[in-house]
């Protein structure tokens, strides 16, 4: 099981641009991963409420593997509540978060944890004879089912 995590965590760090160094550093410096009982009834009450969550979210879900890459794109946009009752999106909290843990280059400025490669698509529309465009950048890493989304 402990195996199975770190396996998840690389591949949902992967999954959403972060940096390979990045990854390899935080997972490094993460140590053993420990299981323990908790009393705290809010924490469990998050952690249902998470995967009820998900429930909403089958049309992501990939049975032929216990890692679910593509959901985590979704989950980690999804608004939560922390447990001092402020609101976050979780890919940006982590981002931000590893910035801080990245520290500062030898400029002085953050280091960019993200290395994503993008597809630009251009989307247009004939309506009553007017063609109407928009270009959309895209992560390499979105599913069609993400594009789709997108798109909608």
């Amino acid at each position: 099981m402990k195996e199975l995590i770190k396996d998840a965590i690389i591949t949902v760090l992967r999954m959403e641009g972060i940096r390979e160094d990045v990854i390899n550093r935080y997972m490094a410096d993460a140590g053993g991963i420990m299981f323990s009982k908790t009393a705290n009834r809010s924490m469990v009450a998050k952690m249902n409420n998470a995967v009820h969550e998900v429930e909403f979210m089958q049309e992501y879900l990939d049975e032929s593997t216990p890692i679910q890459r593509y959901i985590s794109i979704v989950v980690g946009r999804a608004i939560q509540n922390s447990l001092r009752d402020e609101w976050f999106i979780p890919i940006e909290k982590l981002i931000k978060c590893l910035d801080i843990y990245c520290g500062k280059d030898k400029n002085g400025d953050l280091e960019d944890v993200l290395d994503v490669d993008l597809y630009q698509l251009r989307i247009k529309i004939n309506m009553n004879g007017f063609d109407i465009w928009r270009r959309v950048l895209v992560p390499s890493t979105y599913s069609f089912r993400h594009l789709h989304n997108i798109t909608r």
